[in-house]
């Protein structure tokens, strides 16, 4: 166990830059999503507030693990359960999930090496196209939802083209990121 914690604590002493702000993007995520969940009329609870702040340090120090998945689900349900049903459309829905989005791609990129690896340009350049063309497909569906509510099937429609750019997006990244041939 010692071996491990000073495995750790070595790997944080030797953070660069970049891995620094990367990172940091979790705890600034999530105290983002908790504003704007306060701005969208929910109660952010006391005990909550220091869980997700644990979470998202747990997140920072590890990005690598699945902290990061429970973090997301923590502010998902979390909103779920307190924002009230008449803000699920509104623009800070909108910016919530925007948030984690940024929030994800700073830990993926997080991940991709040692502490210490100061990541190409060309690579972050890579992600944050990747990022704008998802916010821009979450943008579109939100758009569909938000401005033809009484269209009958709105949210089944909204829900299908959302899972048809889900698709879209995988088979576009396998066929980027899969072996060479």
């Amino acid at each position: 166990m010692t071996a491990r914690w000073t495995a750790f604590l070595d790997g944080a002493a030797r953070l660069s830059a970049q891995q620094w702000l990367l990172r940091a993007g979790a705890p600034v995520g999530a105290g983002l999503v908790l504003l704007l969940h306060h701005g969208a009329g929910g109660a952010v609870q006391p005990w909550f507030l220091g869980l997700t702040l644990a979470q998202a340090l747990l997140v920072a120090a590890l990005p690598d693990s699945s902290a990061g998945l429970f973090l997301v689900l923590l502010l998902g349900v979390h909103w779920a359960l307190y924002v009230p049903d008449g803000a699920t459309l509104t623009p800070w829905s909108l910016a919530a999930a925007l948030v984690l989005l940024a929030m994800h791609l700073a830990v993926t990129l997080a991940t991709y090496g040692p502490p210490s690896l100061m990541l190409p340009g060309r690579l972050v350049l890579r992600w944050v196209r990747r990022g704008l063309g998802v916010a821009g497909g979450t943008v579109a569906v939100w758009l569909l939802a938000r401005f033809f509510p009484a269209w009958p099937g709105t949210a089944a429609w909204a829900a299908g083209i959302g899972l048809a750019l889900v698709l879209a997006w995988v088979l576009w990244l396998t066929r980027q990121l899969g072996p060479r041939g």
